[in-house]
């Protein structure tokens, strides 16, 4: 999950290409990459040291996990996210040997 700005649900960590979904299309991958990067710069500026939340590491980790360890299935929303990054990947020619296995 990211904001705006970039920066995902922990405090200093900024996400860009694959991680924010656009995987194939270069320029918007440098661009928004050079965007995050600009972000976590500036966040490095205002703070001393980088402290690490074991809780909010905890929580993130688990929020992450949660969808494979329910026994109900997955929410739509993360089904439709499969289903999009599947097409992403597979319904054009493939881009590598690895991916037309997976």
């Amino acid at each position: 999950m990211v904001d705006w700005d970039l920066k995902s649900s922990l405090d200093g960590l900024y996400a860009a290409g694959t991680q924010i979904f656009s995987p194939c299309d270069h320029s918007f991958v440098a661009a928004i990459g050079r965007y995050a990067g600009r972000k976590a710069a500036d966040f490095s500026r205002q703070v001393d040291a980088a402290a690490i939340s074991k809780e909010q590491v905890a929580r993130e980790k688990a929020r992450v996990y949660a969808s494979i360890k329910r026994s109900d299935g997955i929410e739509w929303k993360e089904l439709h996210t499969g289903i999009a990054r599947a097409m992403q990947f597979f319904c054009s020619e493939y881009k590598t040997e690895l991916l037309m296995n997976m």
